[in-house]
């Protein structure tokens, strides 16, 4: 023989076996001017004394319908054939959680929560709730979120309100696969924020944009979710970099820390701050709350995770991290020409790093491309808006998105917003820059009512190539509703809107994104009396 050894054959179509059903596999073999066909495994001295069958396992023939038990005649002995199965039940799911770190019912706020199974398996969520000391103050238990199914409510609906007084947080428990966001905002419908919900903490974290002084204010909060008391450190820096002050702080297990960024640091004026680094003995979860003491309006981003605890366990193997340059994406740019749009980024690295900003069309064609005229120092934060860092005088009616590169990593923020003079007319809200795209994104609020008018959908084709995606629509209970397919250039922008006069739409509760290249993707919905705006990027 050329090739002596075992031979793997995969089969062109599967089949079908159920669990302790009996099956053969035969096979036919020719051997020519050779009178041993058969590759036996048996007992053989000095070489497989120890090899051993059982009646009933091999048979040959010459016909192909009368069969020998080869240990009648060979004891121990079997055919060197082998079959290999696999299970299309999916594996035994490991317990895990997502984190609410926001949790507010009172007569000015409210909050919702949101959750989507996107597992293979039917699983009970409980929705544990800690205080702020960290004492587990009520359970609820959501039975049997079959896969695909979305579960929403008010914390009013599931909680006590003598628990709702305790300024809480939710982990949510579960044995599936879960993504979820959490909506709060006022009462009165004038301030209104969504923020993907946290899967793991991590021992080093960065708030990329704060800001206290007459007219805005920050909000910090975070929470122990490790197993022992941590030990916190919070440094604060100026805009360009200069280390201002550091405060120690002890957070007990479970416990949470809020403040305005105006307490946290003594002996510093609050309105030097624009970057605060978090480092802990214990994982935490971190977002904070940006707003205007006049203007209404409130933008939420969760904490930029740097730390081993979230290094250790990425997202589903989906996430797609650079290997040349450090890009972040700056993915949504909403109506150019009436809204103001500031973007942030920031070198993280331990040296000063060259950059280049780069704007570009919905066809994927470079509008602007600007090197940024010095060195942005370690920690240094660049705060312009968007026409401003790309070098350009005016708006641009055909900006679709921006990114940052270097080489060294690099941090960013963008928020967006428009004030017609009248308090009540001011659209506010913030993103985060993300790093780099994915295949599958998740987007488990879809706003679609009577309050309700625009749901744009933003994917930015991080690849040199054009690339296929598809928007999947579920229903609640996890009904598949349909899908829209399309592609996007190389380098540029799919936006689309979800009408809602379709029909069929406002059975929609989220969407599934698939696509060939990795991609970014936010969704912006709006009120339709233009007074309510709120945006997230896509989970990946």
């Amino acid at each position: 023989m050329v090739n002596p050894g075992y031979f793997t054959l995969l089969l062109p179509s599967p089949v079908a076996l159920t669990a302790g059903t009996k099956f053969s596999v035969v096979i036919r073999v020719n051997t020519p001017g050779y009178t041993y066909p058969l590759a036996l495994e048996m007992p053989v001295a000095g070489y497989s004394t120890t090899a051993t069958a059982n009646p009933g396992e091999s048979f040959a023939g010459t016909t192909g319908t009368a069969w020998t038990d080869i240990t009648t005649s060979y004891p121990n002995t079997n055919v060197c054939i082998k079959a290999f199965t696999e299970s299309d039940e999916p594996p035994p799911p490991e317990h895990a959680s997502l984190i609410a770190g926001h949790v507010a019912s009172d007569a000015t706020w409210w909050t919702r929560l949101t959750v989507v199974n996107t597992g293979l398996v039917t699983t009970d969520v409980d929705f544990v709730a800690f205080n702020e000391p960290g004492a587990q103050v009520e359970t609820w238990t959501l039975q049997n979120l079959a896969p695909n199914a979305l579960f929403t409510c008010d914390v009013s609906e599931i909680f006590s309100p003598q628990a709702l007084a305790q300024g809480l947080w939710v982990r949510m428990n579960h044995e599936s696969e879960l993504a979820g966001t959490l909506e709060f905002g006022t009462r009165d419908g004038m301030s209104y924020v969504t923020v993907p919900m946290f899967a793991a903490g991590s021992d080093e974290m960065i708030f990329p944009f704060v800001v206290q002084n007459d007219s805005y204010y920050t909000g910090i909060t975070l929470i122990n979710v490790g197993d022992a008391l941590a030990t916190v450190w919070l440094d604060a820096y100026d805009e360009n970099g200069n280390f201002l002050s550091r405060h120690t702080q002890y957070i007990d297990v479970s416990a949470k820390y809020v403040r305005l960024m105006a307490s946290i640091f003594d002996g510093i004026t609050p309105s030097l701050i624009r970057f605060i680094t978090v480092s802990s003995s214990q994982p935490l979860v971190g977002f904070e709350i940006f707003g205007s003491f006049f203007d209404l309006g409130l933008a939420g981003m969760p904490a930029v995770y740097l730390g081993d605890s979230v290094k250790s366990a990425p997202a589903e193997g989906d996430r797609q991290w650079p290997t040349a340059n450090y890009t972040v994406y700056y993915n949504s740019v909403p109506y150019p020409e009436d809204f103001y749009t500031g973007i942030t980024f920031s070198n993280l690295s331990a040296q000063p790093v060259n950059v280049l900003v780069e704007l570009f069309d919905f066809s994927g064609n470079r509008l602007a491309q600007r090197y940024w005229p010095t060195a942005i120092q370690p920690l240094q934060q660049i705060t312009r808006e968007i026409w401003v860092a790309c070098g350009l005088a005016e708006a641009d009616p055909d900006a679709a998105y921006m990114k940052v590169s270097a080489s060294q990593p690099l941090l960013g923020f963008e928020l967006s917003m428009r004030a017609t003079g009248n308090p009540r007319d001011y659209l506010f809200d913030g993103l985060p820059g993300v790093f780099a795209g994915a295949t599958d994104l998740i987007f488990p609020v879809v706003k679609i009512g009577t309050a309700w008018d625009i749901n744009l959908l933003g994917f930015v084709n991080t690849a040199d190539v054009q690339t296929a995606f598809t928007v999947h629509y579920y229903s609640s209970n996890g009904s598949y509703l349909g899908y829209y397919a399309n592609t996007i250039p190389a380098r540029g922008k799919f936006l689309g809107y979800i009408d809602p006069t379709d029909p069929g739409s406002a059975s929609i509760a989220w969407l599934l994104v698939e696509s060939d290249q990795p991609i970014v993707g936010d969704l912006l919905f709006i009120t339709q009396d233009m007074t309510r705006m709120s945006a997230y990027v896509g989970i990946p």
